[in-house]
């Protein structure tokens, strides 16, 4: 049986940080750093990262030791490690929680918390990478059509996926007509950037996320069910909230109605060139 709750000292701490969110961008561009300056005294299993909002905007940042954690040599490291990339002075507080499992939403969790480890890395990776914004959110688009390809989506069965996911956004946010005219602009204007990417091996999203996807490949357990399909919903999600620093629900929205405009037009293409 899972263990549900974990308390500090236990095999999963959990820090909060609180920050701007300019400066919580500046600390998730070294947080791959900062792990890796940890991990050479204290060599953790996994680690992930999450931004939230409760009483105001912060890091959530959790680390996995199969025989526990000592706090003391944990906090040592972690905020040396901090400092050399941020002042404190603008680090508004640090707080250690437990860490307390959504059995419920992720079944097999441990299986899904290396997933939540191998996408942090994926996306310190990107946010530490030379990359613009815009060709950030590219790879992501290769990253949610790369994961519907391992759950075995065909191209028709992901034109349906997109469009329920895009349907539930759009309702959300009021979609109308002008929002429509705006994202048919939008999606004319990067159409040739997406056909190019999403039509071939993508040398930049296997650099940065080659071990989740393997890992994912591996586990039979992450094959297509009705069950699963609520979990690739919420891996999307967190990555999404990984990758941007805010508006992530409008970042979904977006993604998903330029996602299901370059589905339909490769199911059309498709259709037209087997009656030809």
């Amino acid at each position: 049986m899972n263990k549900r709750i974990f308390w500090p000292g236990e095999e999963w701490l959990s820090y909060k940080i609180y920050l701007s969110e300019k400066t919580g961008e500046e600390l998730i561009k070294n947080l791959q750093s900062i792990i890796n300056e940890v991990n050479k005294e204290i060599l953790f299993t996994k680690w992930f990262f999450i931004r939230y909002y409760d009483t105001s905007y912060h890091l959530r940042i959790r680390f996995y030791h199969p025989e526990g954690i000592d706090l003391s040599s944990l906090n040592q490291l972690f905020i040396c490690a901090i400092e050399k990339c941020i002042n404190r002075i603008f680090i508004k507080n640090i707080v250690i929680d437990s860490y307390k499992r959504e059995i419920e939403r992720y079944p097999e969790i441990e299986k899904s918390e290396t997933v939540f480890y191998l996408n942090s890395e994926f996306n310190t990776a990107l946010h530490a990478s030379s990359m613009n914004d815009y060709e950030k959110w590219l790879i992501n688009l290769k990253y949610v059509d790369e994961l519907l390809n391992h759950y075995g989506f065909s191209i028709n069965q992901k034109l349906e996926y997109i469009n329920n996911l895009k349907d539930r956004f759009n309702s959300e946010f009021n979609y109308n007509k002008n929002i429509n005219k705006e994202l048919n602009i939008k999606y004319n204007s990067y159409k040739e950037d997406i056909f190019e990417l999403l039509n071939k091996p993508s040398t930049e999203l296997n650099n940065y996320n080659s071990q989740e996807i393997k890992f994912l490949k591996e586990n039979p357990f992450f094959l297509r069910n009705d069950f699963q399909l609520y979990s690739l919903e919420s891996y999307l999600h967190m990555n999404f909230i990984r990758l941007f620093p805010n508006n992530h629900r409008l970042s979904e929205c977006v993604t998903y109605n330029l996602l299901y405009k370059y589905y339909k037009n490769l199911v059309g293409k498709t259709n037209y060139d087997s009656k030809h």
